[in-house]
Parts: structure tokens; sequence; C-alpha cells
């Protein structure tokens, strides 16, 4: 067993990343779980813009992405470097996961991948107040694409969505630290 992993967590918009790293929480409860989308609302906030607007974030994330990948890891993970267990929510970018495997090393990364179906992702972003047009850009988006090709193939775990997040994380537990 390695006593110091990461787990990075990839995933569309909706696939269920958060509800994954927080049972994963459970079951490792030494596990710290961090997430871009913090470092994201925080920058936000910084520059005195809507942190809850959906498209400010994307763009800022993008930008952030674009300009300095690295400086992105560091602000979401940075302070966790010394736990034992970090539980990464929203690897969603190539340039993240380089920057995540270089900054950790050697520390492994698992990276797992939430497949879910297109109608269960646009569900579900309607059921947060999308509209159904609204949801399928968002999916269509430059991120999305890089979710759906390179980063899956990055991927050592492939985990489908459609199962109890529970069974889920029973599934990354014993992939990452076996």
């Amino acid at each position: 067993m390695n006593h110091s992993v990461a787990i990075g967590l990839i995933g569309h918009a909706r696939a269920g990343k958060t509800t994954l790293a927080r049972a994963i929480g459970v079951r490792l409860p030494h596990a710290r779980h961090v997430s871009f989308s913090t470092a994201i609302r925080a920058e936000a906030t910084r520059r005195g813009v809507d942190s809850a607007d959906r498209n400010t974030l994307i763009a800022i994330g993008q930008r952030w992405v674009d300009q300095d990948p690295m400086g992105l890891v560091r602000a979401t993970i940075a302070e966790h470097l010394g736990c034992p267990v970090l539980v990464i929510d929203g690897v969603r970018h190539v340039e993240v996961a380089d920057a995540l495997r270089t900054l950790l090393h050697p520390r492994p990364l698992h990276l797992a991948y939430l497949d879910a179906p297109w109608a269960l992702l646009i569900e579900r972003l309607v059921a947060d107040g999308a509209t159904r047009e609204t949801a399928e850009r968002l999916l269509g988006g430059p991120t999305e694409i890089q979710v759906e090709g390179p980063l899956r193939t990055l991927a050592t775990l492939h985990l489908d969505a459609r199962q109890p997040a529970d069974e889920l994380a029973d599934q990354v537990v014993r992939a990452a630290l076996m």
C-alpha cells in the first residue's frame, strides 16, 4: 500500500465529481478534498466579479489554465501538499493534469474519469436551473471537449457516473491505495 497518494477526479460538468470526492472522504477521513472551483471562485472574489456566475468562472478558469496552469494547481493544492491522501476535484484540462503530476512528483496521481451519459448531464444541469440550450452549449465548450477526449484517455480508472457514489468511492479507494 502506498501511503502518499493523490486522486484526481475527471468529469463533465455535473458528472458527480464533488459528490464522489465527499464519498471518498467518508472512507478516508484523513484525506483532504480540494477543488479547482474553490480556487477559481476565490480569484473571482479577489477581482471583485460575480463568483456565482458560471460563465464568469469558466472564463477566469480558462484564462488561468491558458496563462499559468501551474499557478492554478499551486493555488488549489499548495496548503495541502503534506496530506497523505489528496482528493482533487475537477481535473478538466490536460495542462492541469500535467502540472499536477509535476508538482506532486514522486507521489502517484491516480486519475479517475466519471463517465456520464450526455442525457444525464443535461438533466442535472437543467435541474440546477439551466435551460436545455444553455446546458448543451456548456457541454459543447472547449473544457468539456478536453474532458471527453484527451483527459478520458489519461485516466487510469473509468467509473460509471450512474452508479451510487458510495460504490464508486469504494472502487477509487481500492484502486488508489493498492
